[in-house]
């Protein structure tokens, strides 16, 4: 036996708590998301950016949410903001297709 090797810690889960906030935020995330989209679908494009920003700040993982923020700012000309969300899709995932366009 390797008397240098460590033994293998183990971490205890979250508190609950920590599970329920992670919970509540990924929802108010999607809820906002849902929002966005249903502003874009109605030619709102600043208000889906906001809702789009404020799904990000909430979780941001989630790179169909960029994506939507991208296509909004484009719709609206802004298209250093477009870029730079198309950037952060590619930079979590070259091969994103729709990061591509």
């Amino acid at each position: 036996e390797d008397d240098d090797e460590k033994p293998t810690e183990s971490r205890p889960p979250p508190p609950t708590d920590q599970v329920h906030e992670k919970s509540q935020r990924l929802h108010m995330a999607e809820q906002h998301r849902l929002n966005g989209n249903t502003a874009f679908k109605s030619n709102n494009y600043q208000q889906s950016i906001d809702l789009y920003t404020k799904s990000i700040m909430l979780d941001n993982t989630n790179l169909v949410v960029y994506m939507n923020r991208a296509l909004a700012h484009f719709k609206l000309n802004h298209y250093d903001e477009s870029l730079l969300d198309c950037s952060k899709i590619l930079s979590q995932d070259p091969h994103h297709i729709k990061g591509c366009i």
